[in-house]
């Protein structure tokens, strides 16, 4: 009797529980059952997802990252990204969503990466992923926009790169300088032949070495190497239910989330089975950030 008394008021206490983090949403997917919680928190009863592994891993170059605000140059939006480099492969994006997929992929209870890593984070790096590979030049973008994964493949078009006799030490590598032009935009760049692989922070690649700094002319951009370490592991790809899309189509996404944040979470989030979100009657629009690509 008083082990039934005690399972009773265990449940009790627990149903109490869950009603105070206030479930928000609930889904069902193939990787098992979510529970969100308005407090952040988020509990995945299921197997997580899997990953292919593209290449092994050789060097990993963290960069701090710069974006303006088309109505302030001066203003813009910071985060710091991750170049992970192989003999094949090369993955450019954000640590914070890799530790929100590392979560998920292990499944059970953790926490939302939406309100504590991704408290400080941007809804433009933190939901990019670049992966490159080095042989064919062939670049694979995948994104985030609610619960739908995005992806597109394009071959970017060569940068003409000249390189100039001007030197300077970044991360204990000596740097060589680079002038080049990129779908609209003038670059300059600093590369190190120290790191043999022709690659670099986004799109940037196509030197005898690797971009450590970049900038373009207006300084609306910025990708600056802050260290460089040698990490044995594995470049990963997660196996998610990618939706193609062009590039094009990508960036009028970007555009109408950026004018309807609320709006446009709903929408996508109302496609997940079990998720029913009515969009705000009214919201007021993010601040633009310069689009890099103008073709």
């Amino acid at each position: 009797m008083n082990k039934v008394f005690c399972l009773f008021v265990f449940c009790l206490c627990l149903c109490f529980s869950l009603k105070a983090q206030n479930t928000i949403i609930v889904t069902e997917s193939d990787f098992g059952k979510a529970t969100i919680f308005a407090d952040g928190v988020t509990t995945l009863d299921g197997q997580g997802y899997s990953y292919d592994k593209l290449d092994d891993l050789k060097t990993v170059i963290r960069y701090k990252t710069f974006l303006s605000f088309t109505d302030n140059p001066e203003e813009g939006l910071k985060d710091e990204m991750i170049l992970q480099i192989g003999s094949r492969y090369s993955k450019y994006y954000s640590p914070l969503l890799h530790a929100a997929d590392s979560a998920l992929q292990s499944g059970g209870s953790q926490v939302v990466f939406r309100t504590k890593l991704f408290a400080n984070a941007n809804p433009v790096f933190i939901n990019d992923c670049y992966y490159t590979n080095l042989t064919s030049g062939e670049l694979t973008f995948v994104c985030r926009f609610a619960t739908e994964d995005f992806e597109y493949t394009e071959t970017p078009p060569s940068i003409d790169w000249r390189i100039s006799q001007e030197r300077k030490v970044i991360c204990g590598y000596d740097c060589h300088k680079a002038t080049g032009s990129f779908r609209g935009r003038s670059y300059e760049v600093w590369y190190t032949e120290d790191i043999p692989a022709s690659v670099g922070p986004w799109k940037l690649r196509g030197l005898p070495g690797t971009i450590l700094l970049a900038s373009d002319s207006g300084g609306l951009c910025r990708f600056e190497a802050v260290s460089v370490t040698a990490i044995p592991g594995f470049i990963e790809k997660p196996e998610y239910p990618y939706i193609k899309v062009s590039r094009k189509e990508h960036r009028a996404m970007l555009n109408q989330f950026f004018k309807t944040p609320g709006r446009f979470r709903s929408m996508h989030m109302s496609r997940a089975p079990g998720i029913m979100i009515t969009p705000p009657a009214k919201e007021t629009p993010l601040r633009d950030v310069v689009i890099l690509e103008k073709d």
